[in-house]
């Protein structure tokens, strides 16, 4: 007996030390989606987040999930005081933790494994609202995330609550902790809207596009690899059964995992001529997420199955969600919330009786019909009504009184800058003006850390060492900060921009008042290209030489024929 509690508290410790590093894995992934800018500020959110769910959850958080109560929440519990005879089991267990006498582990083992799991969830706001939310405002929600949202939700479904009892399943959370981090940051997004220049008044999605790749594959293959601790550390056992249950559950998350990248990556590379990685590795993200409620209720063919699927949704999701202008910068709702979703329902369509954690009934496509499937539908519906309202009140109510959105300056700016007072990368202000002079020509990146002087300066020696004659245009018929804001998004990403941008691009010098000067190329070139680019933005754009007299009068008669 001793020997078995031993084995299994280490067990449930390490997958616990695996969840805590998925931490790691959202602040990279996010902070590599966004902006250099905003780096530090995602970094930040998702470094605070477990220190805030540390004290909110065992205050609070515990005692409302497993707590002795009623089927709504519960009600005792709190601050981990309260009888408790871990690790004892069944009927030896005596205390106020019930729902979880089945678990053989110290009290402190269970409740450290499922504090890693809240921080989860609110960590999955953080990629949600990034670029434009107070960082304060994050704080607090993540105190009413681990402190009520998850712990009540997550009662009704694994701490003896009314959708447990009418027998809902989720295994590692694909619902209590998913699509509630899901639904919150949906409400978030609402109340915020999208960031400044992410989509123009004709409804184009203009791209806004990450700073390093090298985070993103950082981040993802940390997670895939934390997901091996989410999922099976839910046993809270691997003594029992001589560890089949876990080494299966790893297996069909993998499989999940493997089937939804390929085809997220297939998908991707069918609607774009291009293998988008970023794709890849949110498919990753999105199979892992699907196959969470079922690992311990499926075979590994389901397992190929529930992935695929949530490869081919996690796409359409993601261009869903920019077609109604619901501004998600890392695609947390589609992986989280709307494969969160896909997975809760998939114990209804795939659970088997021939699965080692198998729950004793079978889901519709294994003959077992329309009840499981019902349940979790219900249980979906009951959760997503419940966060949504409950933290949307909280959105709004915070946007009411101290507000939820930082300034246009200071999202402009970055929030780096303007919220916490530093930046990742302070050293690139200091980048060589001579190995700049050699490219003969100033990028977006270069363009975003150096000086508004500076770059006017480099810009101007670079094209002076080329020869090339200066002209001006001059936009009309468009609002001035609504174009300079979706030129700046361009210029922030002009080597993956379009062609169209990068020739424009190739011979621009600096902006000046409703103008924008440039040197060098065939002039009505790019006056016809510049005026297709803010026509995108405004139809009624139109693109003039200020030149000279002469031009402008002849460019009007252009127009006007």
């Amino acid at each position: 007996m001793q020997a078995q509690v031993s084995i299994d508290t280490i067990w449930v410790l390490v997958a616990a030390f695996l969840v805590f590093f998925m931490n790691a894995g959202f602040g990279c992934l996010e902070s590599g989606f966004c902006r250099a800018k905003n780096a530090v500020s995602i970094l930040a959110k998702n470094f605070i987040v477990f220190g805030i769910a540390s004290i909110a959850y065992w205050a609070f958080g515990f005692g409302l999930m497993f707590g002795h109560g009623n089927p709504l929440i519960g009600t005792s519990g709190w601050f981990l005081l309260g009888a408790d005879n871990s690790p004892m089991t069944g009927d030896a267990y005596q205390g106020i933790f019930q729902s979880l006498n089945w678990a053989g582990v110290p009290l402190m083992a269970k409740f450290f494994f499922h504090l890693a799991c809240a921080a989860t969830a609110a960590s999955i706001v953080s990629g949600c609202v990034a670029e434009r939310v107070h960082y304060v405002t994050f704080i607090v929600m993540s105190v009413f995330i681990t402190a009520l949202c998850y712990p009540v939700t997550g009662h009704w479904i694994w701490g003896g609550g009314w959708l447990e009892q009418i027998g809902m399943r989720d295994f590692a959370g694909s619902a209590v902790v998913h699509t509630v981090g899901g639904w919150v940051g949906l409400a978030g997004i609402l109340a915020m809207g999208p960031r400044i220049g992410r989509y123009a008044k004709n409804g184009r999605v203009m791209p806004i596009p990450g700073h390093s790749m090298a985070l993103v594959f950082l981040g993802g293959m940390i997670l895939w690899l934390g997901w091996f601790g989410f999922n099976p550390g839910r046993t809270m056992s691997i003594f029992a059964d001589n560890g089949i249950t876990a080494s299966h559950i790893i297996v069909v998350t993998n499989l999940a995992c493997a089937a939804a990248l390929v085809v997220a990556t297939g998908v991707s590379w069918i609607l774009t001529g291009k293998p988008d990685f970023s794709m890849t590795v949110n498919g990753a993200l999105a199979g892992l997420v699907a196959v969470t409620a079922s690992c311990a209720f499926i075979t590994p063919t389901s397992a190929l199955i529930i992935g695929a699927l949530a490869g081919v949704i996690v796409v359409f999701s993601v261009r869903g969600f920019d077609w109604m202008q619901i501004d998600d910068p890392v695609g947390a709702l589609s992986i989280h919330l709307v494969c969160g979703i896909w997975g809760t329902l998939c114990v209804g369509l795939f659970a088997s009786t021939d699965a080692p954690g198998a729950i004793g009934q079978n889901g519709l496509f294994n003959g077992g019909g329309f009840s499981l499937l019902g349940v979790q539908a219900l249980g979906v519906i009951a959760v997503g009504v419940f966060t949504f309202l409950a933290s949307s009140i909280l959105w709004m109510g915070l946007k009411a009184s101290v507000g939820i959105r930082v300034s246009p300056k200071a999202e402009m700016d970055g929030l780096d800058l303007h919220e916490m007072g530093l930046e990742s990368y302070p050293h690139e202000r200091a980048i060589n003006v001579v190995s700049l002079l050699e490219a003969s020509q100033l990028g977006s990146y270069e363009a975003e850390i150096l000086s508004d002087k500076m770059v006017r300066r480099v810009r101007e020696e670079v094209y002076q060492q080329i020869n090339a004659k200066p002209y001006s245009l001059h936009i009309s018929g468009i609002e001035w900060d609504e174009f300079l804001n979706n030129w700046r998004t361009m210029c922030r990403s002009a080597s993956r921009s379009s062609s169209l941008f990068q020739d424009v691009y190739e011979r621009f010098t600096t902006l000046g008042d409703k103008a924008i000067h440039f040197r060098g190329g065939d002039p009505e070139d790019t006056r016809q290209k510049l005026e297709r680019f803010a026509k995108d933005i405004d139809v009624r754009a139109q693109v003039l030489f200020e030149q000279d007299e002469e031009s402008v009068n002849q460019a009007k008669r252009v127009n006007q024929e």
